[in-house]
């Protein structure tokens, strides 16, 4: 049953069964606003609760579907690593922690890892990610950086460790400076790491879609 009653100032309450409030109000007489799901709307469009859409936000007076906000969503995953040339799979790690937040293509993501039994492999260190990262720039491989702004317990000096996004991939490869600071960067890797290395990473990135 919904009811609907109205105001002489020429608003329109409607209520549903025996609900005490109103699921929606049009005060179109005066300010010309509505309301859902109250009865004290001050914005053209005031909801109290969450709103669902099929295909996306648009801002402003734009009307592209390029420039569409589609997704936001904030969550966790459990970050693992891989090496790049061989791995036997045989790793355990202590802890292993990370989060997201996606923002349309966007994605920033924060990763914590302590191993306590490196496996065997070869190859470069990679972190993988929630998301598979976007071919988006041309006649690279590297898609976006990040830092490693916490290691400890490797087996060779390093001076600063990044983060590397891999195109149409979902990890996230370690580059670094090995030794000297004066040095280029290359490929922090299997044999960088003990059985007790911690890492904590950072990385933003955008996905496909």
């Amino acid at each position: 049953k919904i009811t609907a009653t109205r105001d002489n100032a020429g608003r329109l309450d409607f209520f549903v069964g025996a609900q005490s409030h109103a699921v929606l109000c049009v005060d179109g007489f005066a300010s010309g606003v509505v309301g859902v799901n109250t009865v004290q709307a001050s914005k053209a469009l005031d909801v109290n609760g969450e709103i669902r859409t099929s295909t996306g936000i648009l801002f402003g007076s734009d009307t592209a579907a390029a420039n569409r906000l589609e997704d936001y969503e904030e969550g966790t995953y459990t970050p693992t690593i891989t090496y790049g040339t061989s791995d036997d799979g045989n790793k355990v790690y202590s802890s292993q922690g990370g989060n997201y937040t996606k923002i349309g293509r966007k994605v920033q993501v924060n990763i914590n890892i302590n191993l306590s039994n490196r496996g065997t492999g070869s190859g470069r260190v990679n972190l993988s990610l929630p998301f598979a990262v976007a071919d988006s720039l041309a006649n690279t491989a590297f898609e976006a950086g990040g830092v490693v702004y916490y290691f400890a317990s490797l087996l060779s000096s390093v001076t600063c460790l990044n983060t590397i996004a891999q195109e149409s991939s979902s990890f996230a490869s370690i580059r670094g400076v090995m030794g000297s600071a004066t040095g280029n960067t290359q490929d922090f890797t299997y044999g960088h790491l003990s059985n007790t290395t911690e890492l904590r990473a950072t990385i933003t990135y955008f996905t496909a879609s």
